[in-house]
């Protein structure tokens, strides 16, 4: 239970930081690059193993698409924000908790209870309800303003399907920091290489970018390490794990931004957050 907790604890971190930088000028896709660095190196240390050993693993091919999915997804995040806004945005990665749920219920033959199934289903009103905001009035939605969110629904959702056969396939307590270290390495790549063809690299060497590219990467790490760590606990099913870790982020998101930003909650959120507690309650006891 404590791995989940952490790993809320750290996702959540993550949201923090976007929204800080949101509010500064600095470049995001700079930060992200030095994020990735930073998550790599830390699993270097943590590892105490030559990066080198991980192209003699099994589970290299994984690591390479799952680390090409986070740098897909991060700038998918990036125009989804900018696009439709943060609620729709974080509606579209939460809910794609779906996703890993029905593959680990199918596919590893998990349990399947009234309490499990009345969990998800909460969990998923929960997140919807929480993040709600009244629409503009006179405004017509346009085909990208559907179509990203869903791409990136689709998309986070099966980075976490992904992720969870990797755990159950090839990792155990002794090679999950190296592995967790080689996706960081390889979304690090490619996003490096992204960053050159727009020429921006100038920017890394400013202080703040700096300052919040290590921050951020030490969250994002992590926040992957302990959900990993949580998956192969095997305290609950991997269906309740994924409902609970995405809900709770959503929950402590919302009450952070409250707290903190003294971001505006309505009636909608405040049944939203309640229907959340309550699915996770559910899906503990499942």
């Amino acid at each position: 239970m404590v791995y989940i907790l952490l790993s809320i604890l750290f996702f959540t971190g993550i949201f923090l930081v976007f929204k800080i930088i949101g509010k500064k000028d600095l470049s995001v896709i700079n930060i992200i690059v030095i994020n990735y660095f930073v998550a790599a190196l830390l699993g270097n240390v943590q590892s105490q193993v030559n990066p080198i050993q991980a192209l003699h693993e099994d589970w290299l091919y994984m690591s390479i698409i799952i680390g090409l999915l986070y740098f897909i997804f991060f700038i998918v995040i990036g125009i989804s924000t900018k696009l439709v806004g943060l609620s729709v945005t974080t509606v579209a990665s939460k809910m794609s908790v779906v996703i890993p749920i029905v593959f680990s219920i199918i596919y590893f033959n998990e349990s399947l209870s009234i309490f499990k199934i009345s969990g998800i289903i909460l969990a998923l009103t929960g997140v919807i309800l929480t993040v709600y905001k009244k629409p503009e009035k006179n405004r017509k939605v346009k085909l990208s303003e559907f179509l990203i969110p869903l791409l990136l629904f689709i998309g986070m959702g099966v980075t976490d399907m992904l992720t969870k056969i990797a755990q159950d396939k090839y990792l155990n307590p002794n090679n999950i920091a190296l592995f967790n270290s080689s996706l960081f390495y390889i979304a690090f790549l490619i996003s490096l290489i992204y960053v050159l063809g727009l020429r921006k690299q100038k920017e890394f060497f400013k202080q703040s970018t700096l300052f919040y590219g290590i921050i951020l990467g030490t969250v994002n790490y992590y926040g992957v390490y302990f959900f990993l760590k949580a998956l192969d606990s095997k305290i609950f099913d991997s269906s309740v794990i994924f409902g609970i870790n995405n809900v709770s982020i959503v929950i402590l998101s919302v009450f952070l931004g409250f707290v903190i930003f003294k971001e505006k909650t309505n009636k909608i959120n405040i049944i939203g957050i309640a229907s959340a507690i309550t699915a996770i309650v559910f899906l503990s006891i499942s």
